[in-house]
């Protein structure tokens, strides 16, 4: 069975590997999104997410293997920064009120 991107010349295995490069670059943008919400200024938010996106524990997993929690990162991120864009609301639904 063709893989997905066969139409693109890509094999199944690379398929994988870009689908789950694509999660991790949507987890970087989160975190600077998360950083300009938390009040830090657009450098040090970039420069935040290039240190954990350059991380040497990170970057061989992206590259040698398919991690299918690499996939789910990318939506608890976002939830995170839609949660710090009511901070009220937020604490509130914490504290179940």
């Amino acid at each position: 069975m063709p893989g997905a991107l066969a139409w693109l010349g890509v094999a199944p295995p690379l398929a994988l590997l870009l689908v789950q490069a694509t999660a991790f670059s949507a987890s970087l943008a989160g975190l600077v999104a998360a950083g300009r919400k938390l009040g830090l200024g657009p450098l040090l938010s970039l420069a935040w997410a290039l240190i954990v996106g350059l991380s040497p524990n990170v970057r061989p997993e992206l590259l040698w293997g398919v991690h299918d929690e690499v996939l789910a990162v990318p939506l608890v991120i976002w939830a995170f920064v839609a949660l710090l864009g009511d901070a009220r609301a937020a604490v509130a639904a914490l504290c179940g009120k």
